[in-house]
């Protein structure tokens, strides 16, 4: 365990964030992030013992974030090394009935926040001084085209093209990566895993079936790690083979 630094994961309260959190916790001190703090320290629970912490913010409010969260930084006085923004919405909407507040929620949740916490993280005051290696959760939707996921398409679109350009920028200090899964079974998924049918055309999709998040939880502790020294602006597809099966069935 080291002691002397922290890995920041937001969206940890729950699906990939939390295991994300609990297999990072096997090896790192945590500061762990959601809005729900109830759902915060159930996996603060989860987690190996060590100094984690929690860190309660609603990431949509983009307006306060880095002032927030580099007030709880400095007054902790916690030294960051990694950072992996998990935090993220769903939000299924034709095109026709997008409108501004739609559109601002899921961009900031999913987008902003990840662009402007990695700002704050590159200050010295902040982890300017002690920042190695980022990942940021995007998903095969910003490649790959699904009905009424235009939004959440493009905001994870933007994930992939700020991590490219960021990895230019910040290397060789810092390195940047974004994982992007396919199908992962988590609770904001339940109502489709519950549907047969969808679960039978998911698995058709994916020639290596749905994943877990403990699929996801696995690449993250990798990317992050030294063993993955030489890896920064990759888009890492964690899909069980969606993106390369065009088999018509």
């Amino acid at each position: 365990m080291t002691e002397e630094t922290y890995t920041l994961v937001t969206g940890a309260s729950s699906g990939i964030g939390r295991a994300v959190a609990v297999e990072l916790s096997k090896t790192d001190n945590l500061i762990l992030h959601g809005r729900n703090r109830q759902k915060l320290e159930e996996t603060l629970r989860l987690c190996n013992k060590g100094k984690h912490v929690i860190w309660s913010y609603d990431l949509a409010n983009v307006d306060m974030l880095q002032a927030d969260f580099e007030n709880f930084v400095v007054a902790g006085g916690y030294q960051i090394d990694k950072f992996v923004h998990c935090a993220g919405m769903v939000l299924l909407t034709a095109i026709k009935t997008i409108d501004l507040a739609s559109y601002r929620r899921i961009m900031d949740t999913n987008a902003t926040s990840a662009i402007l916490l990695t700002g704050s993280l590159m200050k010295r005051k902040v982890a300017g001084a002690t920042m190695k290696s980022i990942v940021l959760i995007s998903s095969i939707a910003a490649t790959q085209a699904t009905r009424g996921k235009s939004l959440y398409g493009a905001s994870k679109g933007i994930l992939n093209s700020f991590a490219r350009a960021s990895a230019v920028e910040l290397a060789p200090k810092v390195r940047i990566n974004t994982v992007c899964p396919a199908a992962v079974h988590t609770e904001m998924a339940d109502d489709i895993f519950n549907d047969p049918d969808a679960v039978a055309a998911m698995n058709r999709r994916h020639p290596m079936g749905t994943g877990k998040p403990q699929d996801v939880a696995g690449v993250v502790a990798f990317l992050l790690s030294d063993a993955a020294r030489w890896i920064t602006g990759s888009q890492v597809m964690v899909d069980g083979g969606a993106s390369c099966d065009l088999t018509f069935k």
